[in-house]
């Protein structure tokens, strides 16, 4: 879940839930539940249940939240395509075009309880807002964090890659969940004594200019890191079924200075 997303729920939950939240998200478990007479669409809607926890409404709830979130983030708005694009990770179907539907009528739904606004800006875009504004102003989270508790288990995993880039073939989502929760620390030796250096050839100001900025965003994460005990990497995999790590700033995947600052937390005396 994106910390975004986490705070606006909590500021939610601290103060009191908007009353089209609530009827939003009556209605979906509702539509989720009901015969739509199509056998397609039933199928679907189905497969997306079967993969979400028996707490529906909780799940239809963020799912809402990263809505609501998105617009209040993005004041001006967002396109229908843009928000479907946003929110069909978090649907449950192995088909990409099976995610892209359910998104849309999710959507749909919102609109006919009035959480948010549709307007068709031109025969082909038409932009989604919502009216409402908490008492708050979001915070600014930094992008690209580890996680500094143990992820929850992934349920499905699905790879896009339009239609050259498919495969129906198993994946073994016990590996990811494993390798998602291992605990993981950093080695503070090699982050004070060594400085890191980039493998592209630098040879304008520009690039310099991106480079040190990646360097002092990477030491600012650092510093958060030290503040907790541990933190944990998530991963994925490509349609061969490698498995990579999906760390930006710290990725045990990546330079060598990437590797040598990420170590095990759970560490052990190995007897050669």
């Amino acid at each position: 879940m994106q910390p975004e997303v986490k705070w606006v729920m909590d500021y939610l939950d601290q103060e009191e839930i908007l009353p089209e939240i609530q009827t939003t998200m009556d209605e979906i478990f509702k539509w989720s539940c009901k015969d739509h007479g199509y056998e397609s669409k039933n199928r679907r809607i189905k497969e997306w249940n079967q993969n979400i926890s028996c707490f529906h409404k909780i799940d239809y709830y963020e799912l809402i939240c990263k809505i609501f979130t998105s617009l209040i983030i993005h004041q001006e708005g967002m396109t229908y395509q843009a928000m479907i694009g946003y929110i069909a990770g978090d649907i449950g179907c192995a088909a990409p075009l099976d995610r892209a539907k359910c998104a849309s009528e999710v959507i749909a739904i919102a609109y006919q309880c009035d959480l948010i606004k549709i307007t068709q800006v031109s025969d082909k875009t038409m932009m989604i807002t919502t009216n409402y504004m908490l008492g708050e102003s979001i915070p600014d989270f930094p992008k690209h964090r580890p996680e500094f508790k143990k992820p929850e288990p992934i349920l499905f995993n699905s790879i896009l890659g339009n239609q050259l880039k498919q495969h129906d073939a198993d994946t073994c989502i016990d590996h990811i969940n494993k390798m998602n929760a291992i605990p993981l620390t950093l080695e503070y030796r090699v982050i004070t004594d060594m400085e890191e250096t980039s493998k592209a050839v630098i040879e304008y100001q520009e690039q310099l200019d991106e480079w040190e900025k990646f360097k002092q965003e990477s030491l600012e994460l650092y510093n958060e890191i030290t503040k907790h005990k541990e933190f944990f990497l998530k991963h994925s995999t490509d349609t061969r079924g490698r498995c990579y790590c999906k760390g930006y700033y710290v990725n045990y995947q990546g330079s060598s200075f990437k590797k040598a600052i990420v170590q095990l937390a759970n560490k052990e005396i190995v007897n050669l």
